[in-house]
């Protein structure tokens, strides 16, 4: 069984937004793009957190994504294991996670398609390749606990 990286499977082309946008234009932007979230940068283009659409329910439209982002950001690296990522976005409850370097900076999003039953599903969008990884909380009939490759 291949083992892929997040690398392989992140998407670089990122919607982001710095700590001093306006609601207003942060719900245009997940609207323009059809996101459900998006990363938060400084001025070094570090990750600082992560507005999500829920961020912006009932929020005045002079609010900063700094006053409404939730921090701090769930992040992963490239190197990591897509299987570690799942796991990842699975304990945080988070269906998007910003991609860094080593230093912090944002160069990628991995995100979640399916969260169905403890299903992770983790898609390249610009190529369409897709990894699945079934992350087993209970045994069922012919299921263990643990964690399978779902062909």
């Amino acid at each position: 069984m291949m083992t892929r990286i997040v690398g392989e499977v992140m998407t670089g082309e990122v919607v982001e937004a710095r700590r001093e946008t306006p609601a207003g234009e942060l719900a245009r932007l997940l609207d323009r793009h059809r996101i459900r979230g998006l990363p938060v940068l400084d001025h070094d283009d570090k990750v600082v957190g992560v507005v999500a659409r829920a961020d912006l329910a009932g929020r005045r439209a002079r609010c900063t994504a700094a006053e409404v982002m939730s921090t701090p950001a769930v992040t992963v690296h490239p190197e990591q294991r897509v299987a570690a990522a799942a796991r990842v976005m699975e304990r945080h409850r988070v269906d998007r996670l910003p991609v860094v370097d080593e230093e912090d900076r944002l160069i990628g999003i991995v995100r979640s398609v399916w969260r169905v039953d403890g299903v992770v599903g983790v898609v390249n969008h610009l190529t369409g390749l897709t990894d699945l990884t079934c992350l087993t909380t209970e045994a069922g009939p012919g299921v263990s606990p643990g964690r399978r490759r779902v062909p």
